[in-house]
This record gives C-alpha cells, sequence and structure tokens, in this order.
C-alpha cells in the first residue's frame, strides 16, 4: 500500500493544480493532506481564515480522490510534526521527494 503525505502550504489553484498531479504521478492508495497552521481547534474555528481553511481542505480532499482513486484524509496542524516516517513519499508545493 503507497501512502504519500501532501503538504498543501500554498493557497493557489495553480499550486493546488499541481500538487494533485504529482500525488496521482505516484499511484498511492493512500494520501494524507495537510494544511500548516494552528491545530487546536481549527475544525470549529468560525474565523473568515478557519472557513477557508476548511474549504480549501475539503476541495483538495476530493479533487485528489477523484483524480487519484486513493483514500484520503486531511487535517490542519504544523508542518513539523506530519512526517512521521510512515509515508512513502511527501509532496510539498511542486517538489515531491521519498520520504
Amino acid at each position: 500500500m503507497k501512502n504519500i503525505l501532501l503538504i498543501a502550504d500554498e493557497t493557489t489553484d495553480m499550486t493546488d493544480s499541481v500538487l494533485i498531479e504529482e500525488a496521482a504521478a505516484l499511484h498511492p492508495d493512500q494520501v494524507t493532506v495537510l494544511i500548516p497552521g494552528e491545530s487546536n481547534g481549527w475544525e470549529s474555528d468560525c474565523s473568515a481564515e478557519g472557513t477557508r481553511r476548511r474549504d480549501r481542505l475539503a476541495t483538495l480532499l476530493a479533487k485528489i480522490a477523484d483524480r487519484t482513486g486513493a483514500a484520503v484524509a486531511g487535517t490542519v496542524a504544523p508542518a513539523s510534526r506530519a512526517n512521521d516516517g510512515r509515508f512513502e513519499a511527501v509532496i510539498s508545493r511542486s517538489v515531491a521527494m521519498a520520504a
């Protein structure tokens, strides 16, 4: 099973499209999407930033699932704590690197 981490630290449609295509090229079975940010209470943050993060995460999850056929999950958390060694590849911006 190929499990990859996609760190979505840019907010442009072009960057998201590149990230999605890089993920698809790896033919993953599972993709975890991480939007860097404060993880405490992100799911209920009613601010404009909180809403923007949740909307972006939902959009990325749907597009990645559609494009790759992989199981997808996502969260908001500090990027420094994201790669705990269980991912076969990490994609960040337009750079794909083996984990």
